[in-house]
């Protein structure tokens, strides 16, 4: 069934032009949510075996900071879990933030870098919340760095999602740090689909060099995509920004893009996604057209590792 639904809304995806901003009655499910209270685990969640056929991951990468990249991960997860595509989002980022977009109030005090320093199964600290929305938090660790087998071990990542008891048909999502640090690096070599997130402000146009060795890393049969994000269109600068990114990136830059209305901050104070907290929204009508729009670039089956 979850294959079903991944296939519908793919095509969907690809029949739907970039102004079709109408929410299909699919992912309007997800906008009947209230608050969010996460599970203690993730039910049957830990180590499997011959789980690689399963497994699509989609990274979630940017040379900056501050891009609205953690929104994207979270709203992403929340509207295809919605269609019943089995998702698992992980944070990769030491801000431990993922959660506040899923329910939580506060970042969650353990998460899987505890794990790792401990010495335990990583994804112990797995966690769902009442929308079924399964997410893999970061926790807040001793030393609040990556595990330090990350230096010496560049296959790590991809190690230890292999090594999970995925559903069939699982769209793993990696909320990554700022590339080009450890985690990203890994995620890069893993991912099916590279996603980079780019603000559209003035400096993301000048990165442009520093974008391409990024998307160099992936490997070579991961699919590839930009997404522009944080946009006020009543800014020059920013309206700049967008037909320049437009020009380096033309046939990469997705067709929709993330306006920075005020559904954003305010979907995250109340712990919910944006499609949950403000449907109506600009926002939340963008985000549904970036889940469909990325559905469509992914591929239905793992391509296996580089």
């Amino acid at each position: 069934m979850a294959a079903a639904a991944f296939a519908a809304l793919a095509g969907a995806a690809q029949r739907s032009g970039p102004h079709a901003l109408a929410l299909p009655a699919a992912l309007c499910a997800s906008s009947a949510a209230r608050p969010i209270p996460c599970a203690s685990t993730v039910p049957g969640f830990g180590p499997g075996s011959n789980m690689t056929q399963a497994l699509r991951c989609i990274a979630f990468v940017s040379p900056l900071g501050g891009t609205g990249q953690t929104t994207v991960v979270a709203n992403m997860a929340s509207l295809w879990s919605a269609v019943g595509v089995p998702c698992m989002a992980v944070d990769l980022c030491a801000q431990n933030s993922l959660g506040l977009h899923l329910g939580q109030t506060h970042p969650a005090p353990d998460g899987w870098a505890q794990r790792v320093e401990q010495g335990q199964w990583w994804a112990e600290s797995a966690l769902e919340n009442s929308a079924q929305v399964r997410f893999l938090p970061f926790g807040s660790p001793t030393l609040q760095s990556a595990p330090q087998n990350l230096q010496h071990d560049p296959h790590w990542l991809s190690t230890q999602l292999q090594a999970c008891a995925w559903d069939d048909n699982s769209l793993v999502l990696l909320d990554t740090p700022q590339w080009p640090q450890a985690l990203a690096t890994q995620a890069l070599r893993c991912a099916d689909l590279v996603v980079v997130c780019l603000d559209t402000t003035p400096r993301a146009p000048l990165l442009q060099t520093q974008v391409q060795r990024l998307l160099d890393q992936a490997r070579p049969s991961a699919g590839l995509a930009l997404l522009a994000t944080r946009f006020n269109p009543r800014r020059d600068a920013q309206r700049l920004a967008l037909q320049t990114l437009q020009q380096q990136w033309p046939q990469l830059l997705a067709p929709y893009v993330l306006h920075d209305d005020e559904s954003v901050p305010a979907a995250l104070a109340a712990a919910h996604c944006v499609s949950a907290h403000a449907p109506q929204a600009q926002s939340a009508h963008d985000l549904n057209g970036i889940a469909r729009w990325l559905l469509a670039r992914c591929p239905t089956s793992p391509q296996g590792e580089a």
